[in-house]
């Protein structure tokens, strides 16, 4: 039987431990990218080394996802922080002694991505625990969101200073502290071993459903999920054509790559902040779902269809809103779909599908990118949108009472 918790003084205060160590967390790890990045691309062979990390970070998740979900779900999310993060500290912090030994590097990483494909489901369903009613849960959800774009912001920026002044090492050092940190700030929420009261009774129809594992068992999610694999794929093709997107088709360089790298994140960071701000109660998850899956494809196609700089920031504004109410309506459908006993195993099964879909969007990418980025922008997003509102449309006709979150 899964083992439930319940927190000390169960309350909405419990959540900003959690965003408070999530967030020092994922800034660490954008600081240990960068460094890695920047240290694999010195090495012989540079493009064989940076392609390797990439493999070695999301293979794991495509792996391992639905196992280590599914682990969560039997031992409990907090007892599995309780391992990995420490766990997480050692393997950072093992990359001090050596920075710059490709071997080390490529072990660490792989290591880190393993622990992480643990982290993400835990820290999920923890997020699920400690919401006494589905208000709570939405804002939850909706914060998390927030406190992860945070992350996409801050460290890279931040990173690349601390790299300039004290070195890859110190780098690598903050992430391992990092893990140590969100490990203390967890500890604050150190459950007592009791039975957690349901705060969402399940209806019969939805408590049979609870006995399934697999996410495509929902109805909801099967009718969405393509359409989310699909934007997936479309989002990863077009960010290897980014840097060559800014250079040929714009015809701009660095400064244009970041300001548009950030109008796409505040816009992500804004709807994030808005949604928890005022609550996420009349949003129907599927529907949301494929709706921003549709503006997302709209935001990526018309950057391949214009030269003005200015106009595609605005867009991609819309763009980031989009990517993150898409990421925040998937979760919920999660949430409200699938019973709480088998919520881990269904965040790494999406985990696990989701990067599939990430790595053949990187080759689909790598074979184009290069030479027609432009394209790559407009077939990737037309091709998502699509897909994207033929399933709404499906939505609407076939579902139109879906239960609102």
């Amino acid at each position: 039987m899964t083992n439930t918790m319940v927190y000390r003084k169960s309350s909405a205060r419990h959540r900003w431990p959690l965003l408070v160590a999530l967030l020092i967390s994922l800034v660490g790890d954008e600081f240990a990218v960068i460094a890695a990045t920047f240290s694999l691309a010195e090495q012989r062979a540079a493009g064989l080394m940076v392609g390797l990390m990439l493999l070695l970070q999301i293979g794991p998740r495509i792996l391992l996802g639905r196992r280590l979900g599914r682990l969560v779900d039997r031992v409990g999310a907090w007892r599995v922080l309780r391992v990995v993060l420490p766990l997480e500290a050692l393997a950072a912090g093992a990359l001090v002694a050596a920075p710059d030994n490709a071997a080390v590097l490529l072990s660490g990483i792989a290591a880190l991505a393993v622990l992480g494909t643990a982290t993400q489901p835990a820290v999920l369903k923890l997020g699920s625990q400690i919401a006494t009613n589905p208000q709570q849960l939405a804002r939850t959800n909706a914060l998390l969101e927030a406190v992860a774009n945070a992350s996409l912001l801050l460290g890279p920026a931040l990173g690349g200073v601390v790299i300039e002044l004290a070195g890859r090492r110190a780098v690598f050092l903050i992430d391992g502290f990092s893990f140590l940190v969100a490990f203390a700030v967890l500890g604050a929420m150190l459950p007592q071993r009791a039975p957690l009261a349901k705060a969402h009774p399940l209806d019969p129809q939805r408590r049979s459903e609870a006995n399934r594992v697999s996410i495509y068992a929902f109805a909801p999610l099967r009718l969405a999920l393509p359409a989310v694999y699909v934007a997936i794929a479309a989002s990863s093709a077009t960010s290897v054509a980014f840097v060559f997107l800014v250079e040929q088709h714009f015809g701009k360089g660095e400064l244009t790559y970041g300001l548009l790298a950030a109008a796409w994140g505040l816009g992500a960071l804004g709807a994030a902040s808005l949604v928890a701000r005022r609550g996420a109660g009349t949003l129907a998850p599927q529907r949301v779902t494929l709706l921003a899956a549709v503006v997302l494809g709209l935001s990526l196609a018309f950057a391949g269809l214009t030269t003005n700089v200015a106009l595609v920031g605005v867009v991609w504004v819309l763009g980031g809103a989009a990517n993150s109410l898409h990421n925040i309506a998937i979760r919920q459908l999660i949430f409200d779909s699938v019973h709480e006993e088998h919520r881990g195993e269904a965040f790494g099964q999406l985990g696990s599908h989701s990067n599939v879909f990430v790595l053949v969007g990187f080759v689909l990418g790598s074979g184009v990118a290069a030479r027609w980025p432009a394209l790559t922008y407009v077939v990737g997003g037309a091709v998502g949108s699509t897909i994207a509102l033929v399933r709404l449309v499906s939505a609407v006709r076939h579902s139109p009472q879906l239960r609102k979150v």
